[in-house]
C-alpha cells in the first residue's frame, strides 16, 4: 500500500472513531460521563465515587457514607457484592443533566456505572440502582431473561422503599389488593409510580413464600442453570 493510501486509510479509521465516539456522548452519555468523570465536571471523593466539582468537603463525607450505607444494604439482603461500578452522584440539577439524566432520580448502565440525581442522592435510591448492578453482574446473559417488573420488584425490596411497602411483615407489605396488583403486572403496565408499587407488591409476596432472600440467590443459580424465569417464579 502506498504512502498517499496508507494516509487515507488512517483518516478514514479516524473519522469512523470520531463519529463513533460522538454518537457514544449523545446515545450515552453517563457511560461516556463514567469513563471521564472529571470532563463532565466530576471530582473523585473515593474510589470509584464522584461528586460534583463545587460540592463542600462535608458533602462529599456524606456521600461517601451514603454509597457506603447504600451497598451495606445491598450485601445484607444478597452477600457480598459482586459488582463495583462507577458512581457518578450529582448534587445540581445542571450536573445531572450534563451527564444525560432527566426526570428520574438515577439510573445504572449495567454493572459498570450508576448516576445518582439530586433528588436521588440517598441510600433508597442509591441501593436500588446498585441491586439492578449486582444482579446484572450476577445474572450475566440471562439478565434480560427476568421481566423487568421482578428486577425493579426486587430493587424496591433490597432498598426498603418506603413509597412503595408498608412497614408491615414481609408478604404482606403491599399497600394495595394483590390481585389486581399480579393482574397490572402481567398485562406489561407501562412503568409508572403503579408500576412500581404493584412490581413491589408481587415480588414481595413471591419472596415471603419461597424463602426471603435465599429464593432470590436460588433465582439466580437457576437461571445461570439454563431454567427459565417462567418455570421458577409462579405467581
Amino acid at each position: 500500500m502506498s504512502k498517499k493510501a496508507k494516509r487515507r486509510t488512517v483518516a478514514a479509521l479516524a473519522a469512523v472513531l470520531v463519529a463513533a465516539v460522538a454518537a457514544l456522548v449523545v446515545l450515552y452519555p453517563i457511560a461516556v460521563a463514567a469513563a471521564c468523570p472529571g470532563c463532565y465536571g466530576l471530582r473523585q471523593a473515593e474510589p470509584d465515587v464522584y461528586v460534583d466539582d463545587d460540592a463542600t468537603p462535608e458533602q462529599r463525607r456524606q456521600v461517601v457514607d451514603m454509597i457506603a450505607a447504600a451497598r451495606q444494604r445491598v450485601s445484607d439482603y444478597l452477600g457480598a457484592m459482586r459488582s463495583n461500578p462507577r458512581v457518578l452522584v450529582c448534587l445540581s440539577a445542571e450536573c445531572y443533566e450534563h451527564i444525560g439524566g432527566g426526570g428520574e432520580k438515577g439510573q445504572a448502565l449495567r454493572d459498570r456505572a450508576l448516576a445518582l440525581s439530586p433528588g436521588g442522592a440517598d441510600v433508597v435510591i442509591a441501593s436500588h440502582e446498585l441491586t439492578h448492578a449486582e444482579l446484572y453482574r450476577r445474572l450475566g446473559s440471562r439478565y434480560d431473561q427476568v421481566p423487568r417488573w421482578f428486577h425493579e420488584g426486587i430493587a424496591v425490596l433490597v432498598s426498603d422503599d418506603p413509597r412503595y411497602l408498608t412497614a408491615k411483615p414481609p408478604g404482606e407489605r403491599c399497600p394495595i389488593d394483590y390481585a389486581r396488583a399480579l393482574a397490572a403486572v402481567r398485562a406489561g403496565a407501562a412503568p409508572s409510580t403503579d408500576f412500581y408499587r404493584d412490581s413491589a407488591c408481587v415480588v414481595d409476596r413471591w419472596v415471603a413464600a419461597h424463602g426471603g432472600a435465599d429464593a432470590v440467590l436460588d433465582l439466580v443459580r437457576r437461571l445461570r442453570a439454563g431454567e427459565s424465569f417462567a418455570a421458577v417464579v409462579v405467581t
